[in-house]
């Protein structure tokens, strides 16, 4: 009742001051934490009376102390977390977001001068690292993408993104940003693949960061290419061969077809070809001198890679039944033989006419020369 009458005289005197006095000062706390809210009492201000009162939801007591009360009082939700220390400094612990508020400290002299403080104290959650979710749509070659930043934790949350890559390559900065920053969408090409995105979370007490490289789910996009099927025609003769392959992969996205021409080390290749239907169709003409070429088919995708390899010889020699004619070592040595003795069978024909017993001779020697020939395999020009 005393207090009451005191408190009531108090307010009168407040009325009736003329040399009332206000400051305002802002106060940043984080949750969890504590605050120290120190009146600046001016030099010769002598204090009877403290009150630090809560202006939230209404007007609260926290705290006072009165010169012929030796106790300090502390009341409201502050009750266990408010202690006043010397200077009359409040200090609050254990901090909760909902003591964001006006904390006011009305001190009173005993030649009846008020000082009223303000102090707008706000309470911030600490942000905690945050979680991006990754959407994709398109494909490899170009793919649009959208980046979802959240922070579960933290009030007065400021979402920023910064877009970086390695050292040397092209870099997209260029994106949209919805949702008050949480939301980026921008397009990436295969130019852009090392290309990465931190969405930067932030308040006044804290800030944490996370980054992601959005072109590893573009990659995902692609299906795996299935193993390559070839198919061969062929046309004209052993001699000279007109030869088609078609390469093709039954599944997979995005596939590209490239082609490479082997052959045995010291033979020569024909790699004079041409490409049709995107890669897929290789046309070429190929003669005897290529009959150990090698045509290599290769699809790929980002995500796969298969080939398969043919020898289109082997279907131009299908085209007559059997191998070209071709003249063998020993069939060309036993016709130089041949001739070789039918010159010298004619020379000594000749020398046998210069006497008048030789011609039954020279034609002994010539057919002598015609039963060789009949033994002697035909020769092919």
């Amino acid at each position: 009742m005393i207090r009451c009458v005191a408190f009531a005289v108090l307010v009168l005197a407040v009325v009736i001051t003329v040399g009332e006095k206000t400051t305002d000062v802002e106060v940043q706390g984080t949750r969890g934490g504590s605050i120290q809210l120190a009146p600046m009492i001016p030099e010769g201000f002598n204090t009877r009376d403290v009150y630090w009162r809560h202006m939230a939801m209404g007007e609260h007591l926290v705290a006072s102390v009165s010169r012929g009360y030796p106790e300090t009082t502390y009341q409201s939700r502050f009750l266990g977390r408010a202690h006043l220390h010397r200077g009359f400094t409040l200090e609050i612990r254990d901090l909760e977001v909902e003591d964001t508020g006006v904390f006011t400290c009305m001190l009173v002299s005993l030649e009846g001068q008020m000082l009223s403080m303000k102090y707008h104290v706000i309470v911030y959650e600490a942000v905690v690292q945050p979680t991006v979710q990754v959407f994709v749509s398109g494909g490899p070659k170009e793919c649009s993408v959208f980046l979802r930043c959240n922070s579960s934790m933290g009030n007065n949350v400021s979402y920023t993104w910064r877009a970086t890559t390695r050292q040397g390559d092209p870099v997209n900065t260029s994106y949209t940003l919805y949702n008050e920053g949480r939301l980026l969408i921008t397009t990436l090409r295969p130019e852009n693949s090392g290309a990465s995105y931190t969405c930067i979370v932030a308040n006044p007490v804290s800030h944490e960061n996370v980054t992601v490289v959005p072109w590893e789910s573009c990659v995902s996009l692609s299906e795996a290419a299935a193993p390559a099927t070839m198919q061969v025609f062929v046309s004209g003769g052993p001699n000279e061969c007109s030869v088609f392959l078609r390469c093709n992969s039954m599944t997979g996205n995005n596939v590209s077809y490239t082609w490479s021409a082997n052959t045995r080390q010291g033979n020569p290749v024909n790699t004079s070809y041409s490409l049709y239907d995107e890669g897929r169709l290789l046309t070429a003409t190929i003669r005897p001198e290529h009959m150990e070429a090698s045509y290599t088919c290769t699809v790929a995708n980002h995500v796969s890679q298969q080939n398969i390899t043919v020898v289109p010889w082997e279907s131009c020699l299908s085209l007559s039944g059997k191998p070209p004619k071709t003249q063998s070592y020993q069939q060309i040595l036993c016709m130089a033989s041949a001739i070789a003795l039918a010159f010298v069978s004619l020379m000594i024909c000749v020398l046998l006419l210069v006497k008048t017993s030789g011609l039954r001779s020279c034609s002994v020697q010539l057919a002598n020369l015609d039963l060789v020939f009949q033994k002697t395999e035909p020769f092919t020009v």
